[in-house]
């Protein structure tokens, strides 16, 4: 600023007016860098949930044949740490790609978190977040047969891979619609020695298509007295 010699003429801020100035404008770069990384760290953020389909890896297969001559598939996988509808996708995912890979009657998936058993006689009770049982061909079953039947745990999975939490029962048409979203099933990555062969214990393949696995408890929780 110049007076009326010509002369230039400093102006001095308090030093309170600086500090506020530059800590105000610290903080602002600081909440906005951290909002940048915490955005990079939550990927769901404005995600619908069940938008996105969790990786998955297959532990083991078992193939049966019952009496009555159905052949199906029982698959026990592990999913990638994700809320319920996300894995219930991913689940049928991997149901339908196990049928298209390997045609059966009816195909039971039974899904368990990564950090959860590695093996499928421990992937029972808290260790089950999702269990969906597929029939390609329904009519080749018995009447009544359903082609989706699921039910999922309707929570994370805690650090141990356990799930707690009430369990939901999808209907067929809630169960189509998420299966829309993936046209073309992509399935798990395989392990060595998943496969297996075994012959089913008599009524297997029927019960499975009622939705009463045989030895198969259900997911965790309850949901209207079920």
């Amino acid at each position: 600023m110049a007076d009326s010699e010509g002369k230039t003429r400093r102006v001095r801020l308090p030093r309170t007016v600086l500090v506020c100035a530059v800590g105000g404008f610290c903080l602002v770069s600081v909440s906005a860098a951290g909002a940048y990384v915490a955005g990079a760290k939550m990927p769901f953020i404005g995600k619908d949930r069940g938008d996105l389909r969790p990786a998955c890896t297959l532990i083991e297969r078992v193939r049966f044949r019952a009496q009555d001559g159905n052949v199906w598939t029982r698959a026990y996988i592990a999913i990638a740490p994700s809320d319920g509808p996300a894995r219930l996708r991913a689940t049928l995912d991997a149901a339908r790609a196990e049928a298209a890979e390997h045609p059966v009657d009816l195909v039971l998936v039974v899904a368990g978190d990564t950090e959860g058993p590695k093996r499928r006689i421990l992937m029972r009770d808290t260790a089950v977040g999702a269990r969906v049982v597929y029939a390609p061909h329904p009519d080749r079953i018995a009447p009544g047969t359903r082609r989706f039947q699921a039910r999922y745990v309707d929570a994370r999975p805690s650090a141990d891979g356990d799930f707690y939490g009430k369990t939901k029962v999808p209907d067929e048409d809630q169960l189509v619609k998420i299966v829309a979203k993936d046209p073309e099933p992509t399935g798990c990555t395989p392990t060595a020695g998943e496969a297996k062969d075994a012959d089913a214990a008599k009524g297997a393949g029927r019960s499975a298509a009622q939705g009463h696995e045989p030895s198969e408890p259900a997911p965790s929780g309850h949901e209207g007295g079920h």
